[in-house]
């Protein structure tokens, strides 16, 4: 899918994901190119809407690069990333730009996240669905968003896990290898009784 739109500096919805049922791709990477030095040098107003009932189904891997992600489900079976164009901002306006879509991810093997600085995570609420594990990349912040362990173990491989709101955990825990930092409101070990962490 590609579309061109002419877009100012306020926030402008740039491409509609309108449709009925589910929509799958083998791949997903969200670029809305909307930096402009007419606007500060860039924007994360560029927003991709999903406007529907279905739930966006990514088969591999999914980047969120700049712009926003709005509405629906995104269910991500391969690794997530959120990035900057250069990895290294110089600005935050130029990264991915976050959104209100919720994730999931949903793979039955080992999965990644990687979260470049300035880089936001779509979404009020972000799932982890996996019937094997997630594996941190990165630091991770969750701007506040909710995290759902329903199943499958997160691996924070030295790297420190920040702004979430509230853990629920199910049949999941969180793993350190040493000294890694979980910074978050609230926990509730779930229905099986996990300590949390």
């Amino acid at each position: 899918l590609h579309s061109n739109a002419s877009i100012g500096c306020s926030d402008s919805i740039i491409f509609d994901l309108d449709f009925d049922t589910n929509i799958q791709f083998k791949n997903l990477v969200v670029n809305a190119l909307d930096s402009s030095a007419t606007c500060g040098g860039g924007r994360n107003q560029a927003i991709l809407e999903i406007t529907n009932a279905g739930v966006v189904e990514v088969l591999g891997d999914f980047e969120l690069y700049d712009g926003k992600l709005n509405s629906g489900e995104v269910q991500v079976q391969g690794n997530l990333k959120f990035t900057c164009p250069d990895g290294s901002p110089y600005s935050d306006v130029v990264c991915a730009g976050g959104g209100t879509s919720e994730l999931k991810l949903t793979g039955s093997s080992s999965q990644s996240i990687q979260q470049d600085l300035g880089a936001i995570i779509p979404g009020a609420n972000f799932y982890l669905s996996n019937s094997a594990d997630l594996q941190l990349a990165s630091d991770l912040n969750f701007n506040s968003a909710n995290l759902f362990m329903q199943s499958g173990d997160m691996y924070l491989n030295d790297f420190n896990l920040s702004g979430v709101n509230d853990i629920s955990e199910y049949s999941s825990n969180i793993i350190r290898n040493s000294s890694e930092t979980v910074d978050y409101v609230s926990c509730l070990g779930g229905p099986v009784g996990l300590p949390c962490p």
